[in-house]
């Protein structure tokens, strides 16, 4: 029997914030729907901010490890969907999918509070993922 998940890519610059707490938010929203991916043009390791942040709205990305783009060229995705103009800008070679999408998100920068940066970046996510994905989204 054929699995019926769709499978997804986020792609950020450094796979340590914006696209692992992507996967992270689709993966424990849709897991039965979707089977979800995330790397980076220049892998670094889960920022700690991110971990702490996603764990406060009961998303555990802690063993998240940094992945590249590259270790997924050759496969298939049903979508990749990238997380910033720098990394869409970057990509030396994109997986195969029908349906590549750059959605716009920026790091949290300059904030007095890094934290409460991070939280506005990871409900914004949220907030999109959840809309994106849901079955209304398709019918419009």
């Amino acid at each position: 029997m054929k699995d019926s998940k769709k499978t997804v890519l986020f792609v950020c610059t450094y796979n340590s914030a914006r696209s692992p707490m992507a996967e992270g938010i689709l993966k424990a929203e849709k897991k039965d729907s979707y089977d979800v991916f995330s790397a980076g043009i220049y892998p670094a390791e889960t920022d700690r901010r991110a971990i702490f942040v996603m764990k406060e709205a009961g998303y555990d990305i802690s063993s998240k490890k940094p992945a590249s783009l590259g270790q997924y060229s050759g496969k298939h995705f049903d979508y990749v969907i990238f997380l910033c103009e720098n990394a869409y800008n970057n990509a030396y070679k994109i997986p195969e999918s029908e349906n590549i999408i750059l959605h716009k998100t920026e790091m949290p920068s300059g904030e007095r509070d890094p934290l409460k940066g991070f939280a506005a970046l990871r409900d914004e996510l949220r907030e999109w993922i959840l809309e994106f994905f849901s079955d209304e989204y398709y019918l419009k």
